[in-house]
């Protein structure tokens, strides 16, 4: 056999930091399109394409490393806007982060932009606090977005027309919004510190009904196609005093429950092997 010598070509540190790299990839649920975000240098902006050829062209133009992440891209049922949240999770003074220096605090938000050319509008602020926790859902008309922010759901025209308003005024903390197939209720976890239950918010009503509730730890709501049912997953309630290691499984079910009377079933049940 021949002998094989490999080179290795020089690099430079800012090559690797440099990078090119998108994320985010998500589709149109009716619309033959996709979007993503193109991270340049640390300029992050919105890209699309359309099938079958897949051309990308670029959406939004933010200029430079401005140290503002884009995240939870979702594009209308047409394909023809798309709604994404820009801006760092806040820390515990419960401000965004400022890489820049700027006079004016930059704040996490949400924002929309349409696919066929137009300045980005700003729907409202968001301002959570974990990593990830950005959560943009789109109505199923395509034309009202719902996320979490502050502890409570929010709710904004995707036009712009209207400033963002609370949904619920709930004890605990609200999350993981999810709207009904036929767009009239959401779901979401309310969660209360050792315990959590899944909410059904009626919009017209702005009736809350309870799914089954306990002292267990509820979540992860996902609807039925007749928006009728809720399958969601229950978990052992939070003790208040727990080992550092803690030597006891952590079993799960899955249940299924009415979205109008709030009553529930066991479908599954995990077992507490360790």
């Amino acid at each position: 056999m021949l002998p094989v010598v490999c080179l290795a070509e020089g690099f430079t540190l800012e090559q690797v930091l440099g990078a090119p790299f998108p994320y985010g990839l998500t589709s149109a649920p009716h619309a033959p399109r996709v979007a993503w975000v193109f991270d340049n240098k640390g300029e992050r902006n919105i890209w699309v394409a359309d099938a079958p050829q897949f051309v990308p062209r670029q959406v939004t133009h933010y200029k430079g490393d401005d140290g503002q992440p884009i995240a939870s891209v979702r594009l209308t049922p047409d394909g023809k806007t798309v709604v994404y949240a820009r801006g760092s999770e806040v820390n515990k003074a419960g401000t965004s982060a400022d890489p820049q220096s700027l006079a004016k605090m930059p704040k996490q938000q949400a924002w929309a932009v349409n696919v066929s050319g137009s300045e980005p509008r700003l729907l409202g602020d968001i301002g959570c606090s974990e990593e990830g926790c950005e959560d943009l859902q789109v109505s199923p008309d395509g034309k009202n977005v719902v996320w979490p922010a502050k502890k409570h759901l929010w709710i904004a025209p995707i036009d712009g027309k209207k400033k963002a308003e609370q949904l619920e005024e709930l004890l605990g903390e609200s999350d993981t919004p999810r709207w009904s197939p036929d767009g009239k209720r959401i779901a979401f976890s309310s969660n209360r510190k050792d315990h959590s239950f899944i909410a059904v918010l009626e919009l017209a009503s702005k009736k809350i009904t309870y799914l089954a509730p306990t002292t267990n730890r509820d979540a992860g709501p996902v609807w039925s196609p007749d928006s009728k049912q809720i399958v969601f997953i229950r978990q052992p309630g939070l003790e208040s005093k727990r080992p550092l290691i803690p030597e006891f499984p952590r079993p799960w079910a899955l249940w299924i429950g009415n979205a109008q009377s709030g009553e529930a079933r066991e479908l599954f049940r995990s077992g507490n092997a360790m």
